[in-house]
C-alpha cells in the first residue's frame, strides 16, 4: 500500500520529501512491520497464555498466593503504562533522526566526485558524524528507558518470590509441604517468563510506531 501510494504521488512530493525519509520507510520501518512486530506479538501471546494458565493452577491449589500476586501485578501494569508514555515518543524521535542520516549518505554518494573536486570531504565527514551522534543519542536514551523498566521488573519479581517464600514459611502448617513446594516452583519459573512477557508487550507497542510511519 505504501509503495503503491508512493508511485501515485505527484512529482512535487519527491521534491519536498528527503530521500532519507523514503529509504527509512522502505528499509527499517518495513523490517519492523514485517518481521519484528509479528514475531514479538506471537511470542507475547504464547507466553501470556502460558503464564495465565500457570497462575490459575497456582491460585486454585493455594489461594494465599492471590494476596501477593494481585498487588504486585497491578504495580507492574502501572510501571508499564508509565514506561510506554516515554518509550513510544523516544522510539518515534529515534526513527525521525534516522532519516537525515540516510539522506546525507545518499546525497554524499551521489555527489562524491563533486565533493572530492571541491575538497569538501572533511566538511561532509563532520556533518555525517554530527547526524550520527544525534541519532545515536536517541538510541541510547531508548536503551536507557528499557533498562529502567528492567530494573524495576527485576525488583518486583524478586519481591514476589520473597513474599511467596514467607507465606509458605508462616503458613507451613496450613498449606503443607507439597503445595508450598508447588507454589514456590511455579513462582520462580513463571515470574521470569512474565517479566519477559511485559517487555514483549512494551516492544510491540514501540514497534507500532513503525506501522504509524509507514501508513503516514
Amino acid at each position: 500500500m505504501a509503495f503503491s501510494g508512493m508511485l501515485k504521488s505527484p512529482i512535487r512530493f519527491f521534491d519536498v520529501t528527503p530521500i532519507g525519509v523514503l529509504i527509512n520507510r522502505f528499509s527499517k520501518d518495513t523490517l519492523f512491520c514485517d518481521e519484528r512486530l509479528s514475531y514479538s506479538f506471537c511470542l507475547f501471546s504464547t507466553m501470556l497464555t502460558e503464564f495465565l494458565a500457570s497462575m490459575v493452577v497456582l491460585c486454585i491449589s493455594n489461594y494465599y498466593f492471590i494476596l501477593i500476586l494481585i498487588p504486585l501485578l497491578l504495580l507492574m501494569s502501572v510501571l508499564l503504562v508509565f514506561y510506554l508514555k516515554t518509550s513510544v515518543e523516544v522510539r518515534r524521535i529515534e526513527a525521525m533522526l534516522r532519516s537525515p542520516v540516510l539522506s546525507h549518505v545518499s546525497g554524499t554518494l551521489s555527489g562524491m566526485s563533486t565533493i572530492r573536486a571541491a575538497k569538501q570531504v572533511d566538511v561532509f565527514r563532520e556533518q555525517h558524524y554530527a547526524l550520527r551522534d544525534r541519532h545515536t543519542s536517541a538510541q541510547m536514551i531508548f536503551k536507557a528507558t528499557e533498562r529502567w523498566l528492567s530494573v524495576r521488573l527485576d525488583t518486583i519479581v524478586t519481591c514476589i518470590g520473597f513474599s511467596a517464600t514467607l507465606i509458605c514459611i508462616f503458613l507451613r502448617e496450613t498449606i503443607g509441604a507439597k503445595l508450598a513446594g508447588l507454589g514456590i516452583v511455579y513462582i520462580q519459573n513463571r515470574m521470569g517468563e512474565f517479566q519477559y512477557c511485559v517487555r514483549l508487550a512494551a516492544e510491540c507497542e514501540n514497534l507500532m510506531t513503525a506501522v504509524e510511519r509507514v501508513f503516514s
